[in-house]
């Protein structure tokens, strides 16, 4: 289902707003961000 609503998004020229405890699914993402002590930080993607 994932994979769906990132192609959609893609296709569309839109963003998405994903917030996720799933890391596979964040990895799918072109730029994600870990909340981390009240802060969002960076997260780099193998691939």
């Amino acid at each position: 289902m994932i994979e769906l609503l990132l192609e959609m998004v893609r296709e569309e020229g839109a963003s998405l707003i994903l917030v996720t405890h799933n890391m596979k699914h964040a990895a799918k993402t072109d730029v994600s961000y870990r909340l981390q002590l009240g802060r969002l930080q960076p997260v780099k993607h193998d691939g």
